[in-house]
């Protein structure tokens, strides 16, 4: 899938989860008359018409809701899954090895230690 074409998918979901093409164009942040552009353009390249609408109401006609039952999951778990990449960056994981004496790693390390390692992972000392 061209990254245009998921514009146009997420366009049209924006659209009706919204009700109107201003509210939608907010949230997309364009402009009305460019986001009724890209839904005429994904009716064109899908050869079907996915809403009726008129200067005061929108409806899904039948391709249109068909389209969007599949849409709207498949768009979540997308949403979802960017969102929990995004969350672990800058979180850093894995093992710090350490070599020094005993007595430095007691006075020095292992206090700064457990600011360092939080409440999640956990720490050994060998």
């Amino acid at each position: 899938m061209r990254g245009s074409d998921y514009s146009e998918l997420k366009a049209f979901v924006t659209i009706v989860e919204q009700g109107s093409f201003t509210r939608a164009s907010v949230q997309l942040n364009i402009k009305p008359s460019t986001l009724s552009q890209i839904l005429r353009q994904l009716e064109k390249r899908l050869g079907v018409r996915l809403l009726n609408r008129t200067t005061r109401s929108l409806s899904l006609t039948e391709p249109g809701a068909a389209l969007l039952a599949k849409l709207k999951p498949a768009m979540q778990a997308m949403d979802e899954a960017v969102s929990e990449t995004t969350s672990r960056s800058g979180k850093v994981a894995g093992m710090l090895r350490v070599h020094t004496s005993r007595i430095a790693a007691e006075l020095y390390l292992q206090p700064f230690s457990l600011s360092f390692t939080g409440p999640g992972p956990i720490s050994c000392w060998s």
